[in-house]
């Protein structure tokens, strides 16, 4: 029962409601309504303790569950299904899943996320675009009050956690091919 709940003379309970403005129930009616709510608020208070166990972005450091299979299999039924796209598709977005899972809590959130979108847009998700978005959103140029800090692209693979520093992300990821069945992921810092 919905409402607030008013106490008669007799002992007896009404419940407010704005269409007849009182309804009169009986003791149980307003047991069960008092139990609800303390249920009620006994969820709210786990789920606020839940959430406090978890630190601000914590969502947005979990790589995406993307369902490479459905996506590959959507990829290489363009013009008629091919067995060749669809296993290099599933071999690029393995690769590309392997890279991410390496090095995903050193990309900047608000990348990860904004990534994250893109990557998603369309019925499956894709490692390879989402490794895509962020080696651009890496690569791209600095605000103009960084500009002064020399940056580099970096080849990250595991377990280096310093990599091999490029001048351009050109460099980088021409280096990233070289490596193919090795992971990798070129950052910009």
């Amino acid at each position: 029962m919905n409402g607030p709940l008013a106490i008669g003379a007799a002992g007896d309970f009404a419940l407010l409601n704005p269409a007849s403005n009182l309804r009169k129930i009986d003791r149980a009616g307003a047991q069960d309504a008092v139990a609800t709510t303390r249920v009620r608020a006994m969820i709210c208070g786990l789920l606020l303790v839940v959430m406090s166990l978890y630190p601000p972005g914590a969502i947005a450091q979990n790589l995406p569950n993307f369902a490479p299979d459905a996506y590959c299999q959507r990829m290489a039924g363009i013009g008629g299904f091919s067995r060749e796209t669809y296993g290099g598709c599933l071999g690029l977005e393995r690769r590309a899943l392997d890279a991410l899972r390496s090095n995903w809590t050193s990309v900047p959130s608000s990348i990860r996320v904004r990534c994250t979108r893109m990557a998603t847009i369309g019925e499956n998700g894709s490692y390879s675009t989402l490794q895509g978005c962020i080696d651009m959103e890496l690569a791209a140029p600095a605000a103009p009050a960084q500009a002064a800090q020399p940056r580099r692209f970096f080849l990250m693979r595991p377990p280096d956690q310093n990599g091999t520093a490029y001048d351009s992300l050109d460099d980088c990821l021409a280096a990233r091919t070289k490596i193919a069945p090795e992971v990798a992921i070129c950052i910009y810092r």
